[in-house]
């Protein structure tokens, strides 16, 4: 697996990491046989969150390759006390004594950030924290360009977790990544595929790759996954003139207007799996399987998209702003 330097960090990460999300789905004997396999072909740079369910407790089978990889998670809190008792509760779930890198998570909202700055808030109980020996190198994740540009203009982070694909290339075309690498923040490329849809996966993570990014994080749940995902890290080639076109006529289909499957917007007050519902959607729309699209709803989604009340919970906690409600009635007419 190449390797790079994670700006000021002086980690010295994998080409493409391991995106912890995708493991809240499986079984915790297949998260262990996925994350050591991605351990076995190279990946040493694993990114989760406290909010990712139990990802952390399935990641806690790495514990025993200390000092061979580097371990990142994530905190959405915003106020001293909420980062103090997530850290515990992430420190105690990975079975380790210290976190490599821990990132103050989703902060896509001016006002957010400026909570996270203020005294009292999160990134200063993230410096005792480091100060105590229990945080090494401390970062911050963002859905909003401009947000992430003020968060790098503040020097207060050694990593900015950024998404970074075909159809969110703006934070490329604007100069983020590079004006990061001049001022040493490593950038970690989160969401390559978009959440899924941006295939082959192989052109996707090369397209990150290129973008600047020190390493790409996509979601895995196959070990088939897991080894296509590493070969690209192996031997990362650029893109060729018809691979780009293939995915720039690929982002002109999807628009941006589309599940990246973070699954923020849960939990739904009525029991909707959010995300699933827009996976049968796309299954329809982008992969040409309408029949497929149905029998995958009809097996897959148990509480159906029409069950929406319109609280608008979801939309609010959407890092996208998305306009869900109206995309939940869209899909009740297609599917049902």
């Amino acid at each position: 697996m190449r390797k790079k330097i994670l700006g000021k960090t002086g980690f010295e990460v994998s080409v493409i990491g391991f995106g912890g999300i995708s493991i809240q789905s499986l079984g915790r004997e297949e998260a262990v046989e996925v994350l050591e396999e991605a351990f076995r072909l190279g990946m040493n740079f694993f990114d989760t969150a406290r909010c990712y369910t139990d990802s952390e407790e399935k990641m806690s089978c790495l514990s025993a390759y200390r000092g061979e990889l580097y371990m990142a998670t994530k905190t959405l809190a915003r106020d001293a006390a909420g980062v103090r008792l997530d850290l515990e509760k992430s420190l105690a779930a990975l079975d380790r004594e210290g976190i490599d890198l821990y990132q103050l998570h989703n902060v896509s909202r001016e006002e957010e950030l400026e909570k996270v700055l203020a005294k009292g808030g999160s990134l200063e109980e993230a410096r005792r924290a480091q100060d105590e020996g229990l945080v090494k190198e401390i970062g911050i994740t963002s859905h909003n360009l401009d947000v992430s540009i003020k968060a790098l203009d503040t020097g207060e982070f050694a990593t900015l977790q950024v998404p970074l694909n075909i159809v969110e290339r703006h934070y490329m075309d604007r100069g983020l990544v590079q004006r990061a690498a001049e001022s040493d923040i490593g950038v970690i490329a989160m969401k390559p595929l978009g959440g899924g849809p941006l295939l082959p996966a192989s052109y996707s993570l090369r397209f990150a790759l290129e973008s600047g990014s020190s390493v790409v994080i996509p979601g895995m749940r196959t070990l088939e996954e897991v080894r296509e995902n590493a070969g690209v890290g192996e031997e990362p080639e650029p893109l060729r003139p018809g691979e780009l076109a293939e995915l720039e006529r690929l982002a002109e289909r999807l628009g941006s207007g589309f599940c990246r499957r973070c699954q923020y917007c849960l939990p739904c007050p009525e029991g909707i799996y959010i995300p699933q519902v827009f996976i049968c959607v796309g299954t329809w729309r982008w992969g040409g399987q309408p029949e497929r699209a149905k029998e995958l709803y009809g097996r897959t989604v148990p509480v159906p998209a029409s069950a929406c009340i319109e609280c608008g919970e979801c939309e609010e906690r959407c890092p996208y702003q998305l306009p869900i409600q109206e995309m939940l009635e869209e899909a009740a007419e297609l599917l049902e």
